[in-house]
């Protein structure tokens, strides 16, 4: 399943014609109905938090139509899916917690791994020709192209580096994503091995210091350019992945001030007026025969979608997601030293919350993704179940101190 998750949305781009990654996303969930149906009363237990903020972004747009003027009909369409995604999200949390064994799933997420890893080098060895044969340019069949791959990837190499009882094992995984982040050549790659480094690293200046060398190093191993030209956000640069995350938070702060923090609307983003980037960016395409436009609709990461699309209420979802972060970086170090710490279960989904700080600030394509989807049953599960895990572990604690 976790495979398919990750395939259907790509290869609907593929088949179907799809423009987005939504209709394979969404095709992906209805596999998930024989399984999550039987669970369906538990909708009821949706936690009255979750409830409140739905309510808060619904009257948000309706004050967002009255004062920007009614949304496309894309946008009112999109909340259906919105909620449809959101159930299907919160009913598998439950078929998660009760009927999916935990070693098999480790062992599961190890394969999809090895896949992945086979998938990756297969491709980039034989240059790439499966994907050419299809017509596609330089992708990582059947994942489309090395950001989309490295995104699902980067997700399950994570959980693989936090569950590695071995540290020979852990090196290795943190090694295959630098040498791949080196041959695609992909910056989004790269970051993840970045964050799986922070949880492994002894926070002292002699490991600062060697953690700063060894980034040095691997930047300068790194094609100097490639690399160099994807941190140059002024505007003024040639390179489409610089000018794509410039035109997003352009039209992030473009939305703040002319909306006076009050966002242009859900699904709205790519209706503004044409901004200098993105002319600049339609002027590359149009010599390099792409097409018209490169991620108007997404701003290339999702922060700058939420923010453009939801003001300072976005801003705020931002900050909670950053606590979020932060949170599951801290629980996820002790997970490393004490695979005990919590509940197997919990540390998965921890993980994930932790990875998506990819999607949110380095690369994303929009909410009806499987990486947002997996982030939704992470949310889901760790605000369910840590609550119940806390009072198991103080009811064992008060029984062992009566004992």
């Amino acid at each position: 399943m976790l495979l398919l998750l990750g395939v259907i949305p790509h290869l609907s781009l593929v088949f179907l014609h799809a423009t987005t990654t939504a209709v394979g996303t969404l095709l992906f969930t209805l596999l998930l109905w024989p399984f999550i149906m039987r669970y369906f009363s538990y909708l009821k237990k949706i936690p009255l938090l979750f409830l409140g903020i739905f309510l808060i972004f619904i009257l948000h747009i309706l004050v967002q139509n009255t004062f920007n003027g009614f949304s496309h009909l894309k946008a009112f369409i999109s909340i259906g899916i919105a909620i449809y995604f959101v159930t299907v999200a919160y009913l598998t949390i439950w078929s998660i917690k009760e009927k999916v064994d935990t070693t098999i799933l480790l062992k599961s997420i190890n394969l999809l791994v090895y896949f992945l890893i086979f998938i990756a080098f297969f491709n980039i060895f034989t240059e790439y020709r499966l994907a050419i044969m299809l017509g596609r340019v330089k992708e990582v069949i059947p994942f489309g192209e090395a950001s989309h791959f490295a995104l699902y990837a980067g997700v399950f190499f994570i959980i693989f580096f936090i569950f590695s009882r071995n540290i020979l094992y852990k090196i290795a995984i943190l090694l295959v994503d630098v040498v791949l982040a080196i041959l695609f050549p992909n910056t989004t790659m790269l970051i993840f091995a970045i964050l799986m480094s922070l949880l492994l690293l002894k926070f002292n200046i002699k490991n600062i210091v060697v953690f700063v060398i060894a980034l040095i190093v691997v930047f300068n191993i790194f094609q100097s350019d490639y690399f160099a030209e994807r941190i140059d956000l002024s505007g003024d640069s040639d390179n489409l992945s610089a000018l794509v995350y410039a035109q997003g938070v352009d039209y992030a702060k473009k939305s703040l001030v002319d909306t006076h923090g009050l966002g242009i609307g859900f699904q709205m983003m790519g209706t503004q007026e044409t901004s200098a980037i993105s002319r600049q960016i339609i002027y590359i395409l149009s010599h390099s025969n792409f097409g018209q436009g490169l991620n108007r609709n997404d701003g290339g990461f999702l922060a700058a979608k939420i923010v453009t699309e939801f003001g300072i209420l976005g801003i705020i979802l931002l900050f909670a997601y950053i606590y979020l972060f932060i949170k599951s970086f801290f629980i996820l170090r002790k997970v490393i030293r004490d695979r005990n710490y919590i509940d197997t279960k919990l540390a998965l989904m921890y993980a994930i919350i932790f990875s998506f700080f990819v999607y949110v600030f380095v690369r994303g394509s929009g909410y009806f993704n499987p990486v947002v989807f997996l982030f939704l049953i992470a949310l889901f599960y760790t605000f369910k179940f840590t609550a119940k895990e806390k009072s198991i572990k103080l009811a064992n604690g008060f029984n062992k101190r009566k004992l």
